[in-house]
């Protein structure tokens, strides 16, 4: 019986050790890193660039964390507000528009370009100009970063070539021109309008969930059991 006794209580001890570290660690973690994750990047930067060429979201943004099953069950066990949660239905509402207008502004801008007999754009002479043409209608102004490619011939803007047949100043003048007011021409887009304000208004969401995580971390407020707790308490 004493024996069955020792056993009983070093399990319990065990139990209440893993309890603790869950609770004081790996949840608060967990969640600090989700809230890092709600911060969508914007429609047009350079994600993967460096792995398939590509500017811009390929799908609507959803946190790494959300597509982990075992993070996603324990995120919505232990953060019970429902408010937060009715925040995230509709920031993931805002996330899908955003990428329907982005398909739609991409569409647009291919017809823009079109495929000129004389030119070898890249894949960033249309990823620079929406990541730019996005950032002016938020506000910000875009700077003439260009300059000729080295190795020539070609055109760069930054540190992208987004041009690679131009060899001489005045060709390579003429697509600085183009491609400027291409800029330009789509920051104007009604569904790049439409494009902001749905990212602005995501952008508020995602810290109406922040104030109120960090409310829950700091109130305690995350001592509900998940499945992997669940036989600890």
């Amino acid at each position: 019986m004493k024996k069955s006794n020792s056993f009983g209580e070093a399990v319990a001890e065990v139990k209440r050790e893993r309890l603790k570290r869950h609770l004081d660690n790996e949840v608060p973690e967990l969640i600090e890193e989700w809230l890092r994750q709600l911060n969508a990047p914007d429609p047009f930067s350079t994600i993967k660039v460096n792995y398939g060429g590509f500017w811009g979201w390929e799908s609507p943004y959803r946190p790494a964390l959300e597509q982990n099953p075992d993070s996603n069950h324990m995120l919505r066990k232990h953060l019970r507000s429902r408010a937060l949660w009715q925040y995230h239905t509709k920031w993931e509402g805002k996330l899908n528009n955003i990428f329907t207008l982005v398909k739609e502004i991409r569409g647009k801008t291919d017809k823009k370009i079109g495929n000129p007999p004389d030119r070898k754009y890249t894949v960033h002479y249309r990823g620079t100009a929406l990541w730019q043409a996005f950032r002016l209608a938020l506000g910000f102004h875009p700077d003439k970063w260009y300059r000729p490619a080295s190795p020539s011939p070609g055109l760069n803007y930054g540190a992208t070539k987004i041009e690679e047949m131009a060899v001489s100043g005045g060709q390579r003048a003429v697509i600085e021109t183009e491609h400027w007011g291409l800029i330009y021409d789509l920051a104007s887009l009604g569904e790049m309008k439409e494009l902001v304000d749905q990212w602005q208004e995501a952008v508020e969401l995602a810290t109406k969930m922040h104030d109120l995580a960090i409310k829950a971390l700091k109130e305690s407020a995350i001592f509900h059991p998940c499945r992997f707790c669940k036989k600890l308490w």
